[in-house]
């Protein structure tokens, strides 16, 4: 796979927020919900619903 067929990949497994929350009220089990999210131990502390927490450098 070249990087265009990966970035392309990787566009077509991404929604957004707005997206995901439309879409889990319809559909609860058609995404899995990842949260990468790192930075200061209070961005890190809150949590999203529903989310499967994956420190990033994992």
């Amino acid at each position: 796979m070249n990087a265009l067929d990966d970035f392309n990949a990787r566009l077509e497994a991404t929604i957004g927020p707005m997206d995901f929350l439309k879409s889990n009220q319809i559909d609860p089990k058609k995404y899995f919900l990842i949260d990468v999210r790192n930075g200061p131990a209070l961005v890190r502390s809150l949590t999203i619903k529903d989310a499967n927490v994956i420190p990033e450098q994992e």
